[in-house]
């Protein structure tokens, strides 16, 4: 007669799941326990185990699962030590003090310190040359400054005496825009500004101080605009240029 807990208790876990109608995949994906440890469980098979605490604990989990009383419980946990009692606490000695306070009579206060001769010496030189600079600065600025003034001071004197002022301020536009081909020579203060052919819609302007000397091989074929004032085509001839004024009121005459 077999007389093994464990067996025994294999025995009834599997006649309990065989009356359950359970096979031992069923209980295994219901109980998470591994195939080989349920097969070991009821067999009372101890191998596959690796200490005696986990065969007791799965078998404790295998019997609440099919509803049977564990016969093979798990060791109750041994008592814990009584506590101790607790230590007096020790009282700290007070830590010794000098019998004689120290004084230190060599000390100097930090407002009467003075700097080391060569920190001072080298105080001195930087202060010197940045003086010096400073005074170089000063010179150097006046004096540019007064040669500048001076040669600003000839420049408009130079151009009062001109008539370049006058002439700057003055300044005149001739437009011309043609609606044929023409060759053209347009002359501005004494200075040739245009000399070539103008295509049909082409688009000009000139700029002049004192006057504007206009030729055209085809008079009628552009038109004329003194800022922004028309001159008449009947000014225009082939022969000979025309002489426009920059202060032009109305022109009337032909060269």
């Amino acid at each position: 007669m077999n007389t093994d807990p464990f067996s025994l208790a294999g025995e009834r876990l599997r006649a309990k799941r065989l009356e359950l109608q359970l096979s031992l995949n069923t209980a295994k994906r219901r109980t998470k326990i591994p195939l080989h440890y349920l097969q070991a469980l009821e067999e009372g098979d101890a191998a596959p185990f690796p200490a005696e605490l986990y065969r007791r604990a799965f078998l404790a989990e295998y019997a609440d699962f099919l509803g049977v009383e564990n016969p093979c419980p798990l060791p109750a946990p041994a008592p814990l030590p009584a506590p101790q009692p607790a230590e007096p606490a020790k009282e700290e000695k007070p830590k010794e003090q000098h019998r004689k306070p120290l004084f230190l009579t060599d000390a100097v206060p930090f407002q009467q310190e003075t700097l080391p001769l060569e920190t001072r010496q080298s105080a001195a030189r930087i202060a010197l040359a940045l003086g010096a600079l400073s005074l170089f600065l000063s010179v150097w600025t006046w004096r540019n400054c007064s040669a500048s003034r001076q040669n600003w001071t000839g420049t408009f004197q130079t151009m009062l005496r001109t008539d370049r002022i006058y002439e700057n301020f003055f300044i005149s536009h001739l437009s011309a825009e043609t609606t044929s081909g023409t060759w053209a020579r347009i002359d501005a203060d004494g200075e040739t500004l245009y000399e070539g052919y103008l295509p049909p819609g082409a688009r000009k302007r000139w700029s002049a101080a004192k006057n504007f000397m206009v030729k055209l091989s085809e008079p009628a074929s552009a038109r004329f605009l003194l800022d922004n004032r028309p001159i008449p085509d009947s000014v225009f001839k082939a022969s000979a240029p025309v002489n426009i004024p920059v202060t032009f009121s109305g022109f009337t005459q032909n060269q």
